[in-house]
């Protein structure tokens, strides 16, 4: 990457587990496409949530030459892990920046 990997967790505590999962995640995605110019992956408990809802929602904004991906998720009430979203996120990514 030419800028460094930013990552924000909003209304939350961050843990170094977190920003090293999120880490090992980006250098995977970093592996299968190489010519990623940015990164930046926000972690947001901020947003208003009911049971049925989320509480964190998963934010990864890349840009790759003549492109900018975003892909938004949230684990629903059934799929509550944090780490779970985090992977289906870096996996929608990798599906966008592959086709």
């Amino acid at each position: 990457m030419q800028t460094p990997l930013r990552i924000s967790v909003r209304e939350m505590q961050s843990t170094r587990a977190l920003e090293s999962r999120i880490r090992d995640h980006v250098m995977r995605l970093e592996r299968f496409h190489p010519s990623i110019l940015n990164c930046h992956v926000i972690i947001d408990a901020s947003a208003p949530h009911t049971t049925k809802e989320a509480a964190v929602e998963i934010t990864i904004g890349l840009k790759v030459p003549g492109c900018e991906i975003s892909v938004h998720r949230a684990p629903g009430p059934e799929q509550g892990d944090l780490y779970v979203a985090l992977r289906d996120a870096v996996d929608a990514a990798k599906r966008f920046v592959r086709d």
